[in-house]
């Protein structure tokens, strides 16, 4: 993603917003330390020349001095309107500042210098595939227009879309792609099951599509199925088991894309 953003636009500059997903978080923040995802992404905008804005120590900080409090202010990591309100502030004067310099009217942009890539298994060349253009075998189906028959919550694009729908027992589908990497990204609901694939003539390994909200979403998840691949044609077979997580109530699988990387691989 990193990388590909700017291959689209060269003018177009990205921001990286830290925020305090979960309270946990806060023991590593009060140590001075910096939580391993947050380390990730700064190494990655230190090596572009990314902008980050780290609003986690901001709010911890102001938390710890007193000036709201998580139960009664923000409540939630998706914030009440109050915590979206510091967070908006904040990058709203983050933008000002970073912009206050003075710009001559003869001033152009530039185009940004791409660096080479910091990892060269990067997904820089992700694309997504529509789930429903693969050719069908028994036990699969396509629903032009999916809605859950339960009362779990649902996602924008992961709901009356067309959805690529397997229930155990069912036959092996197979998916031909070239790249490097490939993934399923589905409705992971109340009823989602395990499934079986394997990449080419490899050995079948299994991945349990149910998490743990899945009891009250059909939550869009991607699965990142193999990645490392020499970069040809490969054929990604899927089918559906009759073993299931302890909490789910079905055996099902909903694809709504597939995704591939199409970049260099390993040789």
């Amino acid at each position: 993603m990193y990388k590909f953003i700017p291959n689209i636009n060269l003018l177009r500059q990205i921001l990286f917003l830290s925020i305090l997903l979960i309270r946990k978080r806060w023991k590593l923040i009060r140590k001075g330390d910096v939580p391993q995802v947050i380390k990730n992404h700064d190494t990655v905008a230190g090596y572009y020349g990314i902008l980050s804005l780290n609003l986690a120590k901001e709010v911890t900080a102001r938390i710890d001095g007193g000036e709201f409090t998580w139960e009664d202010d923000f409540k939630n990591l998706h914030p009440s309107p109050f915590g979206q309100g510091v967070y908006a502030y904040s990058m709203i004067t983050f933008l000002n500042n970073v912009w206050s310099g003075f710009v001559a009217e003869d001033d152009k942009s530039t185009d940004y210098s791409m660096p080479s890539k910091i990892d060269d298994d990067c997904y820089d060349n992700g694309i997504l595939i529509p789930a429903v253009e693969v050719k069908l075998v028994k036990g699969w189906n396509r629903d032009e227009n999916w809605i859950p028959e339960d009362s779990a919550w649902t996602r924008n694009d992961y709901v009356k879309v067309p959805m690529l729908i397997g229930e155990y027992p069912c036959k092996a589908l197979k998916f031909k792609f070239t790249g490097n990497a490939v993934g399923i990204a589905v409705a992971a609901g109340p009823d989602a099951g395990i499934v079986e694939y394997k990449i080419d003539n490899g050995y079948w390994k299994k991945q349990d599509l149910f998490t743990k909200h899945s009891t009250r979403y059909h939550l869009p998840w991607y699965y990142t199925l193999a990645y490392g691949l020499p970069a040809k044609e490969h054929t990604l077979q899927i089918r559906l088991t009759d073993d299931k997580n302890p909490n789910s109530n079905g055996n099902v699988c909903r694809i709504r894309y597939f995704f591939v990387n199409e970049g260099n691989g390993a040789e």
